[in-house]
């Protein structure tokens, strides 16, 4: 029984890494392409213990048919900001997923860009429909 688990745990955790592997290869998603190609069907700011966060959602962007993506002025606090937009994530998800039991989504993530020259950096997830899954 105990090898049966393991076998079972193994390829589910190879099925998700292919998945990640795969949606990190197929998108070519940075700052400035998302910036000049898609348009936001939803935007939030999000003040959180003293900074400040961008969250949009768009549809059928680069590509990506649901995209999720936290922005922040990543300045003084790297390691704080990197979690605080994992979070915030996190919790858009869970609420979308309590307020629409018909449509629950899951997460992939796909990159985390950062532009050096005005230190914006910005973390996208590709959302998936479970019940596709």
């Amino acid at each position: 029984m105990k090898k049966l688990l393991l076998v079972l745990a193994l390829l589910l955790s190879t099925g998700c890494a292919n998945q990640i592997r795969w949606a990190k290869a197929k998108y070519n998603v940075s700052i400035d392409a998302v910036l000049e190609e898609c348009v936001a069907k939803e935007s939030y700011a999000l003040p959180v213990f003293r900074e400040s966060f961008m969250a949009f959602r768009y549809t059928e962007c680069l590509g990506v048919v649901d995209m999720f993506a936290i922005a922040w002025k990543g300045i003084e606090h790297p390691e704080l900001e990197d979690k605080l937009s994992d979070i915030l994530m996190l919790e858009y998800l869970r609420l979308h997923n309590e307020n629409n039991k018909d449509n629950q989504l899951g997460h992939v993530f796909v990159k985390h860009d950062i532009d050096e020259e005005t230190g914006l950096e910005v973390k996208y997830w590709y959302f998936l429909n479970m019940a596709d899954q």
